[in-house]
């Protein structure tokens, strides 16, 4: 299982050693792990709050869905 904050997608959160857009920095992750333990990670995204861009939350999840990943979503509690 392979967890994203729904924040850092909405930011496009940057880390300071890449120099890449965050979906491709997490499908980098992921490739990696599926390499090592053979198996695709199933994606759950975090923190989702309907109200706030759900737009592009949703197609972060289609991306990932149309490379045959399974992406489930947890929604945030107020």
């Amino acid at each position: 299982m392979f967890c994203v904050n729904a924040n850092d997608i909405l930011s496009n959160r940057q880390l300071s050693n890449q120099n890449i857009d965050y979906k491709d920095y997490v499908y980098q992750l992921i490739r990696n792990i599926e390499k090592n333990i053979g198996l695709k990670p199933h994606i759950v995204i975090n923190n989702i709050d309907v109200g706030n861009m759900f737009d592009m939350i949703l197609e972060f999840e289609k991306d990932f869905q149309r490379k045959q990943y399974r992406v489930r979503e947890r929604y945030k509690i107020t």
